[in-house]
């Protein structure tokens, strides 16, 4: 699958059956409830920037397999420069979030608690 976009990836949230609780409440839309949409906003500015022409080659890489591009969190490093080009990418997101985000098991986006 190509590297999304911020727009993309929101629109994913909305349109996939889940069922999202908040303190009792059952959320209907985590893209525009008050307590989980800025997550979702901090979330889809990630991926918005991959789609950053500034920040495209530190962000993504052409698969190999489809020879689209696709987000380095996917790249399985089989040479250091792989492993620090995923570093890189991911030192991007954390500076971007001051590091209250972080990629866990391959780009399952999760804030730290």
């Amino acid at each position: 699958m190509p590297a999304r976009t911020g727009s993309e990836y929101l629109k994913g949230l909305r349109d996939q059956e889940r069922q999202v609780w908040l303190r009792g409440e059952r959320v209907e839309d985590v893209t525009t409830h008050p307590g989980l949409a800025s997550g979702a906003q901090a979330i889809a500015s990630l991926y918005d920037m991959q789609h950053d022409p500034a920040l495209r080659d530190a962000m993504t890489y052409v698969s190999p397999s489809s020879g689209d591009r696709v987000g380095l969190s996917f790249i399985i490093p089989r040479t250091r420069e792989e492993l620090e080009r995923r570093r890189d990418m991911m030192l991007h997101w954390a500076r971007t979030t001051c590091g209250s985000v972080t990629v866990i098991r391959r780009n399952n986006v999760n804030e730290i608690r």
